[in-house]
């Protein structure tokens, strides 16, 4: 299965995001809207949102406060959004695998299970496999990498339950991350579809990762190679090599990688490559 784009969207208004989704960004699968930024996160807004023209499925999400949600929402509240949007033809509907139950089968749209945490955790296979049983289309684990050796056990993670686990970096590598998870099977692969406007401070852009990476056409026998420095975002190199890479049909990519120390890296490049 190769992955799925999914452009993150922040809008104050519905009209803001007209343009967005009756023209996404090439290569977008999925546009995820982010109910909790609108600037009044009430039915009335959601069913506008809603009722805009589009040109791809979307999923509508509403993240709660502890997880990064921009609204003061209880679940209750949440939820009951989350239901506008699934009868308003909301194509998928993302919610925390905690809460996911409460929301009545009845409301159309297919589920995201979810989980989010603010920090890396060891022995993540067990967190992957509950996520996954809540018997979603898809199941979510955003775990952030901020160093080589979670990069390396995030990557192992998605190695070990394939395309039933969209695993999402965060962090300092989350950009280099998501596009090797891509290529190790992750069903969807996140990205701002706003640069301006990401959906958390390091969200890369979803026009890089599909013009820069070409993440739909990663697969197990793409390979990597990295651009170290702090900072790094800034850096170049990742488009231009990666142009002359597919110019001359080598299934590899160079990723940036924020490091303090390359001595972090090397212990673990086989793993990473």
């Amino acid at each position: 299965m190769t992955t799925r784009l999914v452009a993150t969207l922040l809008t104050d208004t519905p009209e803001q995001a007209a343009s967005a989704l009756a023209a996404p960004l090439p290569g977008v699968d999925f546009v995820e809207l982010r109910l909790d930024a609108l600037r009044e996160p009430r039915a009335q807004a959601v069913q506008a949102l809603l009722a805009l023209p589009r040109r791809v499925p979307v999923i509508a999400t509403c993240r709660a406060p502890a997880q990064g949600g921009l609204a003061e929402l209880d679940d209750a509240a949440r939820l009951a959004l989350l239901a506008v949007a699934g009868e308003a033809g909301a194509e998928l509907l993302d919610l925390e695998d905690t809460v996911i139950d409460q929301l009545p089968a009845s409301v159309p749209g297919d589920r995201i299970a979810s989980c989010h945490l603010s920090r890396f955790m060891p022995r993540l296979t067990s967190l992957g496999k509950r996520v996954i049983d809540r018997g979603a289309r898809f199941a979510k684990l955003a775990v952030p990498a901020n160093s080589p050796r979670h990069l390396a056990k995030l990557l192992e993670l998605q190695d070990e339950l394939g395309e039933q686990l969209a695993l999402v970096p965060t962090g300092r590598l989350a950009e280099a991350g998501r596009v090797m998870a891509a290529a190790r099977g992750c069903p969807l692969t996140y990205g701002a579809l706003d640069a301006e406007r990401p959906g958390h401070p390091d969200q890369p852009h979803a026009q890089r990762l599909h013009d820069d990476y070409a993440v739909a056409l990663l697969g197990p026998a793409t390979r990597f190679v990295a651009v170290v420095g702090r900072p790094v975002r800034h850096s170049m190199s990742p488009r231009y090599h990666n142009a002359v890479l597919r110019g001359v049909a080598q299934n590899t990519r160079m990723v940036p990688m924020e490091l303090d120390k390359l001595a972090d890296l090397m212990p673990l490049v086989d793993e990473l490559r």
